[in-house]
């Protein structure tokens, strides 16, 4: 009886407490990292709202990234946390009066986090999570989910950016060639590349077929694990190209336009940025299927092509961020909450 009353007391006493959070940029958008700088820091809010006098004991804020890996062998979900932020706001307790009370927060981050990611190979998601206990044993939680972009974990970017070029032989009866001006692309544009066939004489062509192919590899938390080369990344097929060759005995220069899709049917995976952390990697490249029918023989053969390119996403794809207003009115005589000015410290 006596614990049952004390939980309806307690009930009561929370629904006189209201707890918000909030960040002063909403989604983030992390800088580059350099040597000089390894941190960036985050500014929020936590707010109050009691309907009467409370004795707080202690407030924390946590920032969780939180990394799901799905197991298409058993549907199971692995789930890995992948970076833990913390902070105390109060180094002794404090009593707030009835009204609103705010709390300001800065919060140092590694400049790797990587961007969140939401697909059916796995999710990336970041959490903050504020935690207010109070003298009289309430505690209240308080979760928000971000959104984080980070634009600086593509590995070699100046090498993605320059022209490419490639060139070989499919069974020594084909010549190929292959021309990129660039093998760095934005989300939602087109691939765009030159693909030269030129077979010798007697050899026919049927089919050629271009295909965006995304991986993913997860590294096991075992350093050992992580260098062993038997590691098999999951595959993703994402958009297709074909075409089917009508002179198939003669050199063919096609100008290959293929569609990059982030907002895919639910029949198609989401295409994600290249990027590579220290605990899994993205890639993508282009797979060219050739069809033919070498000379002097009478069977179909099929000849595979990999050609590895680079997929980026701008901020621009997490709307408009705007900076807080730092503005101060003359007559004021302290900081609003929600225009704190920033600390350059690191």
């Amino acid at each position: 009886m006596f614990k049952k009353l004390k939980k309806l007391v307690n009930l009561l006493t929370e629904q006189d407490i209201k707890l918000g959070l909030e960040l002063l940029s909403g989604d983030i958008i992390v800088p580059r990292i350099s040597e000089e700088f390894k941190l960036f820091s985050i500014q929020g809010s936590l707010i109050l709202d009691s309907a009467v006098l409370k004795c707080i004991n202690s407030i924390s804020i946590h920032f969780n990234c939180i990394l799901d890996n799905f197991d298409e062998r058993n549907l199971d979900k692995q789930r890995l946390y992948i970076t833990h932020s913390q902070l105390e706001l109060l180094n002794k307790p404090i009593e707030i009066c009835a009204g609103t009370s705010a709390f300001g927060f800065e919060l140092a981050l590694p400049r790797s986090l990587p961007s969140s990611v939401n697909s059916s190979l796995f999710n990336l998601k970041y959490i903050l999570t504020a935690f207010v206990e109070f003298k009289d044993n309430i505690k209240l939680t308080k979760n928000l989910s971000i959104k984080v972009f980070n634009g600086y974990l593509l590995p070699n970017s100046d090498l993605w950016s320059n022209y490419y070029e490639d060139s070989g032989s499919i069974y020594e009866f084909i010549d190929w060639k292959i021309d990129f001006l660039s093998r760095i692309f934005n989300i939602d544009e087109f691939i765009n590349f030159k693909f030269r066939l030129e077979p010798l004489i007697g050899t026919s062509i049927s089919v050629l077929t271009a295909t965006l192919v995304q991986e993913l590899l997860i590294f096991p938390n075992t350093t050992d694990l992580v260098n062993d080369t038997r590691l098999k990344p999951k595959s993703e097929f994402v958009s297709q190209w074909l075409y089917n060759i009508t002179n198939q005995y003669a050199c063919n220069n096609l100008e290959i336009h293929l569609p990059i899709t982030s907002k895919s049917p639910n029949t198609n995976p989401i295409i994600l940025p290249t990027m590579k952390t220290e605990h899994f990697e993205i890639t993508h490249k282009i797979q060219i299927q050739v069809d033919c029918i070498p000379y002097s023989e009478f069977l179909n053969r099929s000849f595979i092509i990999d050609i590895p390119i680079a997929i980026t996403s701008s901020s621009k794809d997490f709307g408009d961020i705007d900076l807080p207003n730092y503005g101060i009115d003359k007559n004021s005589s302290c900081i609003p909450f929600k225009e704190l000015p920033p600390i350059y410290s690191h």
